[in-house]
């Protein structure tokens, strides 16, 4: 596999062939057969993946019923959830045919950005623009769907396990993995409308 690389595509997009160049070794390459299990709902994974070559199909479980969510490919990343706020996963990612992917840990992470601010700023930028894509798609499945959830927790910061104090202090936690770094910022406990 000494001869893929990285491509500018995707949550890549943002980066330059030598900038990519520089990230590809804090990460490794892996190859996953068809039909094989990349991450198993309620696992907790703390990986990024990204997508060099294949396809994946992203599926939840619910009442022994396998819910398609949708499919991945390449350009695309998985796992990034867990670098920012460590959870178990929510659903099983499987390859649905052969793949090549790239994975960096939070470590990796971690050394990338202190390395190279500017390439780590435009990595997160990349993931930002595909959850944006992410959160659009499953907004118009909500509406189209005429689903009225009682809460978003995403926007409200609200659920039935966790306060928005436990709320405050889980983000501070994912800021500190993330960084390496104490928080020193008062994150909000709810936006403001």
């Amino acid at each position: 596999m000494s001869e893929i690389t990285l491509q500018p595509i995707g949550v890549l997009g943002f980066m330059s062939r030598r900038r990519i160049s520089i990230l590809q070794p804090f990460g490794s390459f892996h190859e996953l057969a068809a039909e094989q299990i990349l991450i198993e709902q309620g696992q907790e994974p703390n990986t990024l993946y990204i997508v060099v070559s294949g396809r994946l199909e992203v599926f939840k479980t619910l009442e022994s019923n396998a819910v398609t969510l949708g499919q991945v490919e390449s350009g695309d990343c998985l796992g990034e959830i867990s670098l920012f706020e460590p959870t178990s996963a929510t659903a099983t990612v499987k390859a649905i045919e052969d793949c090549v992917l790239w994975s960096l840990g939070l470590e990796g992470l971690h050394a990338f950005m202190e390395q190279e601010a500017t390439s780590g700023a435009q990595l997160l930028l990349g993931i930002t623009q595909l959850l944006s894509r992410r959160l659009k798609l499953a907004n118009t499945a909500i509406a189209a769907s005429h689903v009225m959830p009682n809460h978003l927790c995403v926007r409200r910061r609200h659920t039935d396990s966790l306060d928005a104090e436990n709320w405050v202090q889980e983000d501070k936690k994912g800021f500190e993995k993330l960084t390496g770094k104490k928080n020193q910022y008062k994150l909000p406990d709810r936006i403001k409308w």
